[in-house]
């Protein structure tokens, strides 16, 4: 198992409850996917530097996880296409260790 973040920018336009939904829908694709769950964030309403598809405010969403590194390429590829997902990135986590 490794350690990965992943953050998830909303579009505003597309999301009515801050994101409570589509976290939930995260934390069981994670789950389902054989991961665990190791911090969960919601960091609200931000300001993009620049405009992304005219958008210049998203709700970001940050996960940090374990999970097999053959599993996580599946995260990105699944809500690539959603259209209340304006980005998604997964990373390696580098952070100071996470207490389960």
């Amino acid at each position: 198992m490794k350690t990965y973040e992943a953050v998830f920018i909303l579009n505003e336009r597309q999301v009515k409850d801050g994101g409570e939904a589509l976290t939930q829908e995260i934390v069981e694709h994670l789950t389902n996917l054989g991961g665990r769950i190791l911090r969960q964030e919601n960091m609200g309403r931000r300001q993009f530097a620049r405009p992304i598809n005219k958008q210049t405010t998203g709700i970001y969403l940050n996960f940090v996880f374990e999970m097999a590194p053959d599993k996580a390429n599946q995260i990105a590829d699944r809500y690539q296409l959603n259209p209340s997902v304006t980005r998604v990135g997964v990373l390696n986590y580098e952070g100071p260790p996470v207490k389960s």
